[in-house]
């Protein structure tokens, strides 16, 4: 049997649950991963390390409508039981099981009976989890909420683990698994069960760490660049006059380089 605990039980402001399926049909593990390859003159490729993939688990399970047994009852992770788990029935007794037959006697005999119809006493009404089910794993597929301190909409991933039981007991659990997949199927033969396929995927987080740099070796490029300077603020340029210019004599001496020719003589209207 597997049970499978959705985010953080004890929190209440996260999405979570803990679902148990009544009944798995195929359980499925994997583990892969893929080694470097780099060719060379010689024909052949060359290794230097090796690639471990996330380990992916697929699961064919129902969840049903009536009572299949009290396991579900019995299991307990952070203190919660599952969300699909009904209390075990108190002891159910009938009252009044030969009322029916009073017909059958004379009233000679009936009427020192108590006329009254028979009572079941201790059945407990049982709840139907399907709808439940199927709301928490279609809001986790969806990936996303509604962020009321910004109103705006952000992404939400729900960490999983995976639990294998037997007879009620918790065994090995899968931590750090997202649900990648969740289908349902449902056909003629399906009855009050929730016939589904969910697959997961084990993930890894890396973590950051701040390290103060190693100060330069004095006199290297590195320490003269990463010298402090001193600023000076905003310096004023002395102004100094410049020296008078002879815009004609100027103009003249142009002419008569761009034409390569002396200059015409000056005509003296006098």
């Amino acid at each position: 049997m597997i049970a499978i605990k959705f985010g953080d039980l004890t929190d209440a402001r996260q999405l979570s649950g803990l679902l148990f399926l009544d009944a798995v049909t195929s359980y499925d593990k994997s583990w892969s991963g893929s080694v470097t390859e780099h060719p060379v003159e010689s024909g052949v490729s060359i290794t230097d390390h090796y690639i471990a993939n996330n380990p992916t688990f697929s699961i064919d399970g129902v969840f049903s409508g009536v009572d299949i047994s009290p396991i579900p009852w019995s299991i307990q992770v952070d203190g919660v039981n599952p969300l699909n788990a009904n209390p075990p029935p108190t002891h159910v007794s009938v009252n009044n099981i030969g009322a029916g037959l009073l017909k059958w006697l004379p009233d000679s005999i009936t009427q020192f009976l108590p006329n009254s119809s028979p009572t079941i006493i201790g059945a407990t009404e049982r709840r139907d989890s399907r709808k439940d089910i199927e709301e928490l794993l279609e809001t986790i597929m969806n990936g996303v909420y509604i962020n009321e301190e910004t109103n705006r909409w952000e992404n939400r991933m729900t960490l999983s683990t995976i639990y294998e039981t037997d007879m009620g007991q918790l065994g090995k659990a899968y931590p750090d698994v997202v649900m990648t997949g969740y289908s349902v199927s449902e056909g003629v033969d399906s009855g009050e069960g929730m016939f589904v396929t969910l697959t997961f995927e084990q993930v890894r987080f890396a973590t950051s760490e701040s390290v103060d740099a190693p100060a330069p070796a004095k006199g290297t490029p590195t320490a003269r660049g990463a010298s402090k300077s001193k600023n000076k603020g905003p310096q004023n340029t002395p102004v100094t006059d410049s020296p008078a210019v002879d815009i004609e004599s100027e103009v003249e001496d142009d002419w008569a380089t761009s034409n390569q020719r002396p200059k015409p003589p000056e005509v003296n209207d006098g």
